[in-house]
């Protein structure tokens, strides 16, 4: 009797196992697309809203006129100082302006403005000077090698679309996920282009550590759903076949000798 009972329990372990795992899968995959589609819409409603507050305290035409001469004004270091107070309050990785040029390999860049925090000035401070000295954004300078002809690509798809555009990028200074938005100035020219970016590391981390909670919440679902199954499948299953298998082992050893057709009879018990 083992020899029948021990394989189709063995048979019905596995289904469930197979279905469970299946199942786990099929979840987490679905969840990992809702997941990063929602994540996604939160850093863009986040860039959005940042975007928005940084450019509404730069004065475009001012700007546009510090682009010609390459010369800083003073509504300029204010400026400065405001998006710099705006990263740090934000956390965000990089907030700056660029004009994108080409997609040549190098120069294909020119730099407007970008924010620094206190610990970026510091440490600027400590390794190379005042920070004064400070050439992450020099006004007019392009940023020879800092940018790939791919990158400079994406930028220079996003300033000749309206709207706020978001992309990935990968410089020099790492892979980000990029909102863009166009400066114009009081005639409606294009200035610059206003960026704000989020490293990508940050937003796939935290894409791991939600599927990561959600996998731990499904493998219990799921073992706990393979032991009532299990449960009921051997109440109502295993235990029947075993009762018949044994039933028709008495009948074929009560019949064997007797020549009685009534002992032939099955009739479960």
């Amino acid at each position: 009797m083992n020899t029948v009972r021990k394989p189709l329990k063995k048979s019905i372990l596995k289904g469930i196992g197979l279905f469970a795992l299946i199942l786990c899968l099929f979840l987490v995959g679905v969840q990992n697309f809702f997941l990063r589609s929602t994540l996604y819409t939160q850093y863009q409603n986040r860039m959005r809203n940042v975007l928005g507050y940084a450019a509404s305290v730069i004065d475009a035409d001012d700007m546009e006129e510090c682009i010609r001469t390459d010369q800083r004004s003073e509504k300029y270091d204010e400026t400065q100082k405001m998006l710099d107070d705006i990263k740090t309050r934000t956390g965000v990785h990089y907030l700056y302006a660029v004009i994108p040029l080409n997609t040549d390999p190098t120069d294909n860049m020119k730099n407007v403005i970008a924010a620094v925090t206190p610990e970026e000035y510091a440490e600027w401070e400590r390794t190379r000077g005042t920070p004064e000295e400070y050439t992450l954004a020099s006004l007019g300078e392009t940023t020879w090698d800092a940018y790939s002809s791919g990158a400079a690509q994406k930028y220079l798809n996003a300033y000749s679309s309206d709207g706020i555009s978001f992309f990935e990028n990968t410089t020099e200074f790492g892979t980000d996920y990029t909102g863009m938005m166009i400066l114009h100035n009081s005639a409606g020219e294009k200035v610059a282009a206003l960026c704000v970016d989020f490293e990508v590391s940050e937003i796939r981390q935290q894409i791991r550590e939600n599927l990561l909670d959600i996998l731990i919440v499904v493998i219990i679902l799921g073992l706990l759903f393979a032991t009532i199954f299990m449960i009921w499948a051997d109440r109502h299953i295993v235990q029947p076949i075993r009762t018949v298998e044994e039933d028709v082992v008495r009948l074929a050893r009560k019949s064997h000798t007797s020549r009685n057709p009534d002992a032939m009879v099955y009739s479960a018990e």
